[in-house]
């Protein structure tokens, strides 16, 4: 499973070290991959599961943009990550669409 990096304002990063200069910008530098738990809660939206079906609701809106980012990689799509999370949602979404319908 994908790591996330959370820094001390609550933004997640899939990369370390872009957790990590986000957080030079904070009075409270820490950064923290999340718990085993809180891994466990992070929805993987739109993934197949071991029977190689999608699941029925996505709610890619709700994810943050490094969870969306993450949320490509491991889905082997294709983002601009410079784009804004409602541009990198679309763009998932045709993509998913495009998948499941081949």
């Amino acid at each position: 499973m994908s790591k996330y990096f959370k820094t001390s304002d609550g933004q997640n990063f899939y990369q370390e070290n872009d957790a990590k200069n986000h957080a030079k910008t904070l009075e409270d530098k820490t950064v923290t991959p999340p718990s085993d738990e809180a891994i466990a809660e992070m929805e993987v939206v739109g993934a197949k599961d071991e029977t190689g079906e999608a699941p029925k609701e996505i709610k890619l809106s709700k994810m943050t943009k490094a969870q969306l980012v993450a949320f490509a990689v491991d889905n082997e799509l294709t983002i601009d990550e410079t784009a804004t999370n409602a541009v990198i949602v679309e763009s998932i979404e045709v993509q998913l669409t495009e998948k499941n319908q081949a």
